[in-house]
């Protein structure tokens, strides 16, 4: 018999301004790998060395080498999913490589929201949850709606903890 899933264990997906950013963020990186290509083309040059690439064919590389990125992008984004419940914040992502990670509230050591140029472009931010340990001890939720993400930080973060203003007071 198939018991049916309440709100609680309901994974959220991103919105349509998440994948804005995404492309957005993906056709900039792609920009400067191709300046840096340039440059480092430009540079051979300069020591007399040539690449004898033919334009067409160079041409089409990238294009198609851009279009595969936005593919992956695009398809990444409907990959993309969190859930924040009393105990973790549940984050899935991977489209070839799928990955599920689950930070367990008690263990959280700090938490931040953070906001790239094309999330403040779009009014969105990343929550990342870091635990004990090395850097890779951490969760990060992209592209969420910043008064989401704000909520979400309230909720892990302990209210005792948020003001670091009451410390100052009592002294």
């Amino acid at each position: 018999m198939h018991k049916s899933q309440d709100d609680s264990d309901q994974f959220f997906r991103l919105g349509p301004k998440a994948l804005i950013a995404a492309v957005s963020r993906c056709c900039w990186l792609f920009a400067l790998v191709c300046v840096f290509g340039m440059f480092f083309k430009f540079f051979l040059g300069l020591l007399g060395i040539s690449l004898e690439l033919e334009r067409v064919p160079l041409v089409a590389l990238v294009l198609v080498t851009l279009a595969w990125f936005l593919v992956l992008t695009v398809i990444g984004h409907f990959f993309r999913s969190y859930k924040l419940d009393e105990q973790c914040l549940h984050s899935r992502e991977g489209v070839i490589w799928h990955r599920h990670t689950a930070v367990p509230l008690n263990r959280v050591q700090h938490a931040e929201v953070a906001r790239g140029p094309f999330e403040r472009i779009v009014n969105l931010a990343t929550l990342t949850v870091h635990t004990a340990g090395l850097t890779t001890y951490a969760v990060a939720v992209k592209y969420l709606d910043l008064d989401l993400a704000n909520e979400m930080l309230g909720k892990i973060v302990p209210h005792e903890f948020e003001r670091s203003e009451d410390v100052s007071e009592t002294e």
